[in-house]
């Protein structure tokens, strides 16, 4: 709870009184009791809790309170010889900062709260310091730690035990012999299902991806597909998921039934979409891979004609030119004469080739690598693919290319679509020069692969089972999905449940306020609105004469500069919202120039300027300090309380 050494800072930051504070602390009679009184006050208003030992208190700590009440030097600070005196202190404490203590309405709400957070997905030994949190954000004086701590584990126990049974209800018993198949190694194999979800995917190759189309085929044979799992978070089934692969097959099968089938569920579950993006994004890096490798090559093919092509021009030229002059009756003999046929021919035929690299030179390379691909698209296209609006033409073309597989066809109908084949392969596309008849399948299944990747990179086309190649619309909360997951959201975010008689005031208040300047404004002389835009009549409101320009130079000019960390010092020693900004319970800072990093860091942040600018410009502050900072201090619950203590001063 105490700093070992704490620095002015934190003694100015967490251990200064306010005028009234000293005004409580006065009434106390006898100088320990004051002390004690004071210091029970800082800690209470610091941590949410009273402090149990007098002995541990730093002598800086003790000795800083005893210059602001004007009492002498102490080195240690006694109990207090009566209960009754502590416990009244105590009490007049709770009034004067508004807390109460933790009676059996505290307890019920507090069992709700950490119930809702278990419902949610929070890992168990995340519920003692959310218990803490909570009752310091509900002024609540806790009871002794090991209360809480019983009490946690408590409802995480009954948490789970409901949670594995809620699941397991809702899987038939077909279902749950096939999840057995999970831990049992298969004939040919040395490891289960289970172990082979762990692995990393490997270098995209067309017999890993078929590989891991085996395993998606595999894991969607159990019959889990169209589990009905509404009502338990995300968070729920991906802590469960990542708690079933900390255990081997052998250590999950002593476990009890329900457990074992719940756990199961969620691996298999999160298994699926992980499954489903390694597929997408090994099919991306092929497929990018299959580009590089042809386009190389085309690359250098082209740079070889290239250099054959200019000497086989220069070749022809020359042929022309000797053609042209004419000096003989027979041309051509006399072409002959400086010219042999086999030069002409090759000249020719270079050329030739070059323009045809340069109109198919790509598309031939990627033909030569199609047989690689045809080893998993064709099952890869069998994967759940959705369109969104504008993508349903694509989606068409997927549909026609299964149909093609599983009936044998070879070539492509004349009416497939080809809106997704890029224009330079269109010339290559179709025999005709007037692009009409069949196109060639394998360049139209080439073009279909880096649509498909570019459909499912930009969102165009999407998974429904998937975890990150999902539709936006998933994203977004539905009308009856909202009504029942409102109350646990409200309860995880310490939100108020009165925001809608908030907001309905707000919008009345602005109605109130546009209807009126709406009357007023074909009135006002300053102002007016043509074709729903303000128009001023003059840059301000009111004419700044000379005088005023003059005065106003002269008090800009007498200013002094106000540097912004000195404002927000005064700000804080007024208001003192840095109290807010605690980290999380039992954390102990590791720098000392806590105050300065915090100042600095709320700089960066509310400006823009980063904190890697901010660490280069403050002088003593470093990137790790502000880092740290951020990362402890800077959380959306301090940050809420922060802004709490600046509109309470206000009001």
């Amino acid at each position: 709870m105490f700093p070992g050494d704490p620095g002015e800072e934190e003694l100015a930051r967490d251990w200064t009184l306010s005028e009234d504070d000293r005004i409580e602390v006065l009434r106390c009679r006898g100088d320990d009791n004051r002390r004690r009184f004071a210091l029970q006050l800082c800690v209470l208003r610091q941590h949410g809790r009273f402090l149990d030992r007098y002995g541990d208190v730093p002598v800086r700590i003790l000795n800083h309170l005893n210059r602001q009440l004007g009492l002498m030097p102490t080195v240690s600070l006694p109990a207090a010889e009566r209960e009754a005196t502590e416990s009244s202190h105590q009490q007049r404490i709770r009034e004067y900062l508004g807390y109460r203590t933790f009676d059996e309405e505290a307890r019920k709400l507090l069992e709700e709260h950490l119930r809702s957070r278990v419902a949610g997905g929070a890992w168990p030994e995340d519920l003692f310091d959310s218990a803490i949190d909570t009752l310091r954000f509900w002024r609540i004086v806790p009871p002794a730690l090991a209360t809480i701590d019983r009490l946690a584990a408590s409802i995480a126990a009954v948490g789970r035990e409901q949670m594995f049974g809620r699941i397991a209800s809702r899987v038939d018993p077909s279902a749950r012999q096939n999840l057995e198949r999970v831990l049992d190694v298969p004939e040919g194999q040395n490891r289960s299902l289970l172990f082979r979800f762990r692995e990393y995917p490997p270098e995209a190759t067309p017999a890993s991806l078929s590989d891991y189309l085996d395993r998606h085929r595999e894991v969607a044979s159990l019959g889990l597909s169209g589990l009905d799992l509404s009502g338990i978070s995300l968070g729920v089934i991906e802590h469960l998921a990542e708690l079933t692969r900390r255990y081997d097959a052998l250590a999950l099968k002593r476990f009890a039934p329900e457990t074992r089938t719940a756990m199961l569920v969620c691996v298999v579950v999160e298994a699926q979409k992980s499954l489903l993006d390694h597929l997408i994004a090994m099919h991306e890096q092929y497929i990018t891979g299959l580009m590089r490798r042809s386009r190389h090559a085309f690359d250098e093919r082209h740079r070889e004609f290239r250099k054959r092509a200019r000497r086989g021009i220069e070749t022809v030229l020359s042929a022309m030119e000797i053609l042209l002059e004419r000096r003989s009756d027979d041309p051509l003999i006399a072409l002959y004469r400086q010219m042999d046929e086999t030069t002409l021919r090759t000249a020719l035929d270079d050329c030739r080739e070059f323009e045809r690299l340069e109109d198919h030179g790509l598309q031939d390379e990627l033909r030569a690598r199609y047989p690689w691909l045809r080893r998993y698209l064709p099952a890869f296209l069998e994967l759940p693919f959705r369109a969104e609006k504008g993508s349903e033409r694509l989606l068409a073309a997927i549909e026609l290319a299964r149909e093609l597989n599983r009936d044998g066809v070879r070539s492509l109908p004349a009416e497939a679509p080809d809106d997704f084949v890029p224009p330079g392969w269109r010339v290559s596309l179709y025999k005709d020069k007037n692009r009409t008849g069949h196109a060639d399948r394998r360049l139209w299944e080439l073009a279909l692969a880096v649509a498909l990747r570019d459909a499912l990179r930009s969102g165009g086309l999407y998974v429904p089972d998937s975890r990150h190649h999902v539709s936006f619309s998933n994203l977004i909360y539905d009308e009856r999905q909202w009504a029942e997951d409102r109350p646990t959201a409200y309860a995880q975010l310490n939100l108020f449940q009165e925001q809608d008689a908030v907001i309905a005031a707000l919008t009345q208040q602005f109605e109130e306020v546009t209807g009126m300047a709406a009357r007023r404004m074909p009135k006002n002389p300053f102002a007016t609105i043509v074709k729903g835009r303000l128009k001023l009549h003059g840059r301000d409101a009111l004419p700044i004469s000379a005088d005023i320009r003059t005065l106003r130079d002269l008090i800009e000019s007498s200013l002094p500069r106000v540097r912004i960390e000195d404002l927000l010092r005064e700000v804080d020693a007024t208001t003192h919202f840095t109290r807010a900004f605690r980290p999380l319970g039992g954390y102990e800072p590791r720098s000392e120039r806590v105050y300065p990093a915090l100042l600095a860091a709320l700089i960066a942040h509310g400006t823009n300027l980063g904190i890697a600018a901010m660490g280069q410009s403050a002088q003593g502050i470093t990137v790790d300090m502000l880092k740290h900072v951020s990362r402890w201090f800077l959380r959306e619950d301090t940050i809420k309380a922060a802004n709490a203590a600046l509109i309470n001063f206000h009001h």
